[in-house]
C-alpha cells in the first residue's frame, strides 16, 4: 500500500469536516482499497475532489522511487500533487478517520493574505494543471465538471477579498489563466466565460 487517505477538519470561527472518504465511498461503496487503474475513474466519479496532502499518509520509498515533488512558488499546489500522487500509486486506501486539524484563519498565510502575486501564483500552478490533465486525457471532463466550481468558488471569492489597488491587474491574471483553457471549452461555456469576465 502506497497510500492511505483520510479526513481533515478545518479550524476557523467554525469547524468543518473535509471528509473524502465519504465522497470516494458514495461512488464506490463496496470498496475502499483501490489500484492504480482506479485513479481517472475516482477523480472522474467525485467530481475532480481532492484531498489535503496533510490527510494523506505516504510511504517514503514510493515518493524516491517515483520522484514525485510540489510544484514549488505556487498557492493551490496541494491539488496537483494530490492528482499525480493517485496516478502514480500501485495501491491506496481511504479511511474514514481524522488526520489532520487544519487551522484556516492563520492571519498572513498564502490562502488568507490575497495580493497580486498570489494571483500570479494562481496562474504558474494552472499552467502545471492543465499540462497534467492533457497528458491523460482529462481536460474535456474537467472542463465539464469542476472548471467552472472551481473558478467561481475558488478564483472569483478570492478576487472579491483583495484590496481595490490590486483587483484591477488580478483580475487580467484571471483573464490569463481563462484563456488557457478557452480553447477547449464547448462553445456555450466559451459565452459564459466572455460574459463573466468583461
Amino acid at each position: 500500500m502506497d497510500i492511505v487517505i483520510g479526513n481533515i477538519i478545518k479550524a476557523d470561527k467554525n469547524c468543518r469536516e473535509v471528509n473524502y472518504f465519504k465522497s470516494v465511498y458514495e461512488c464506490f461503496p463496496q470498496q475502499n482499497i483501490f489500484t492504480q487503474q482506479h485513479a481517472a475513474e475516482i477523480l472522474l466519479d467525485t467530481s475532480f475532489k481532492s484531498q489535503s496532502i496533510q490527510a494523506m499518509m505516504m510511504k517514503k520509498s514510493f515518493l524516491l522511487e517515483r520522484k514525485l515533488k510540489m510544484v514549488e512558488g505556487v498557492v493551490g499546489e496541494d491539488t496537483l500533487y494530490f492528482w499525480e500522487v493517485l496516478y502514480n500509486a500501485q495501491s491506496f486506501a481511504t479511511i474514514n478517520e481524522i488526520i489532520h486539524i487544519y487551522f484556516a484563519g492563520v492571519e498572513g498565510s498564502s490562502v488568507n493574505n490575497i495580493t497580486l502575486q498570489t494571483f500570479l501564483k494562481y496562474k504558474k500552478i494552472e499552467e502545471r494543471k492543465l499540462e497534467f490533465l492533457q497528458n491523460h486525457s482529462l481536460l474535456d471532463e474537467y472542463l465539464a465538471l469542476r472548471f467552472s466550481y472551481y473558478f467561481n468558488n475558488w478564483y472569483l471569492k478570492k478576487w472579491n477579498r483583495m484590496k481595490e489597488y490590486d483587483k484591477d491587474q488580478a483580475k487580467e491574471v484571471l483573464k490569463d489563466i481563462l484563456e488557457m483553457y478557452l480553447p477547449y471549452m464547448q462553445e456555450h461555456q466559451k459565452h459564459e466565460w466572455h460574459l463573466l469576465m468583461r
